[in-house]
C-alpha cells in the first residue's frame, strides 16, 4: 500500500515519512528495476521519483551531488530527522521494550510473543491488501519438532505469507542487504533471522553452521533456495536450487517441508506499483527425510526437492484453475 502512496502523493509522503521511504527504498529500489522498467507506460512517474529521491538520499550522505555523480562518503549513514513522526516506529519500540523486558526473565516466551505479534502484523498486511490465502497439506507440519521450510519464490508476500503461519519459533534465511535497514535488523534478529552474503563464501558458510544449530536448539528455518525471486511468466518455471540450502537438513537430519504458492507474484509483482486483490494457494508437502533417500538423491538433493515442488506447483494448477 505504500507504494500506491508515492505514486498519488509522493512529495507530502516524502516529507512527512522519509524514514519509511528510505528504507522502502533500501528495500525495493534496485532489486525491482527490472520490474518497474517492464511496466513502463504505467510506472515512468514512479520510476522517475524514486530514481529523484535516490540520489537525493545519497547527496544527503555525501555519496553523490544532486546530478548523480559521487564524491564519496558514508552510504549506509541515515539521517532520522522525521522518524518521530512515523507511528510504525513508535509501536515497534514500544513492542520491542516490552519483549526486551520479558527476555531478561523467560527468553523463550519473548520470542513466542514477537512471533505472534509479526504474525498478527503479517495477517493485517494480507487483510489489507486483499490477499485471500487457501491453505493445503498443514498437518503434515510437525508442530513439536524444528524443520527446514523450502519453497518457491515470485514475491515480496512470499514471507509475509508463509511466515503468518509457522507454528513454532522459525527463522528465515534473508540477502545480506536487509541488515543495513535500521531497527528491522533488530526485529529480524529477534527473530532468528539470518543474513546471508552471496558473494563471500566464508560468510555463507558460518551462516549455515548458525543455521545448524538454530535448528538444533528447535528453531525451525525457512529458505527459498532459488536464492531470488523467478520473474517468469510460468508458476511451475523455477531458478535452479542452489545445494547448499539443504546443508542445514543433511546436518540435523530435521524434516525438509516443500511448500508450493501460487499466484503471489499477481498481488504486486505483475503490476507494479499496485497491490491487487489475489486469491493465492499454499500446499505443505509431506516431509522429506535426508537419511531416507538414496544415495543419488542425497547427491542431488536440491533437484530433488525442486522436483517434488514443481509436481506440486502442477497439481496446484490442475485443482484450482481458473483462479478467480
Amino acid at each position: 500500500m505504500w507504494v500506491g502512496a508515492a505514486y498519488l502523493d509522493f512529495d507530502a509522503w516524502m516529507d512527512m515519512h522519509k524514514f519509511t521511504a528510505e528504507v522502502f527504498l533500501l528495500l525495493f529500489y534496485e532489486e525491482n528495476l527490472a520490474i518497474i522498467q517492464n511496466n513502463s507506460k504505467m510506472c515512468e512517474k514512479v520510476l522517475h521519483e524514486w530514481k529523484l529521491f535516490h540520489i537525493m538520499k545519497q547527496a544527503q550522505t555525501g555519496c553523490c551531488t544532486t546530478d548523480g555523480s559521487r564524491i564519496g562518503g558514508n552510504h549506509d549513514s541515515y539521517h532520522f530527522d522525521s522518524v518521530f513522526f512515523n507511528p510504525v516506529f513508535f509501536i515497534g519500540i514500544l513492542i520491542w521494550g516490552i519483549t526486551w523486558m520479558i527476555g531478561r526473565f523467560n527468553p523463550y516466551k519473548r520470542d513466542i510473543i514477537c512471533l505472534r505479534c509479526v504474525q498478527f502484523a503479517f495477517k493485517v498486511v494480507l487483510l489489507i491488501s486483499g490477499v485471500k490465502v487457501e491453505v493445503y497439506g498443514e498437518e503434515h507440519v510437525p508442530k513439536d519438532d524444528a524443520v527446514l521450510y523450502i519453497g518457491n519464490h515470485r514475491s515480496l508476500f512470499d514471507t509475509v505469507i508463509t511466515y503468518s503461519r509457522c507454528p513454532g519459533l522459525t527463522g528465515y534465511v534473508a540477502k545480506d542487504s536487509m541488515r543495513k535497514v535500521p531497527f528491522l535488523r533488530i526485529w529480524m534478529k529477534r527473530l532468528h533471522c539470518l543474513f546471508l552474503n552471496r558473494t563471500d563464501i566464508k560468510e555463507g558458510m558460518k551462516m549455515i553452521l548458525t543455521g545448524i544449530e538454530q535448528i538444533r536448539s528447535g528453531i525451525s528455518m525457512c529458505i527459498f533456495p532459488e536464492g531470488t525471486r523467478s520473474l517468469s511468466e510460468s508458476e511451475t518455471e523455477m531458478l535452479p536450487f542452489k545445494e547448499g540450502s539443504f546443508k542445514m537438513a543433511e546436518k540435523t537430519g530435521c524434516a525438509i517441508i516443500p511448500m508450493a504458492m501460487i499466484h503471489t507474484a499477481d498481488i504486486f509483482e505483475k503490476h507494479v506499483p499496485f497491490i491487487k486483490k489475489t486469491r493465492v494457494i499454499l500446499t505443505y508437502g509431506e516431509p522429506i527425510y535426508v537419511k531416507q533417500l538414496d544415495k543419488d538423491q542425497r547427491k542431488h538433493l536440491g533437484n530433488y526437492v525442486q522436483g517434488i515442488i514443481r509436481g506440486m506447483l502442477e497439481e496446484e494448477l490442475k485443482m484450482h484453475e481458473p483462479c478467480a
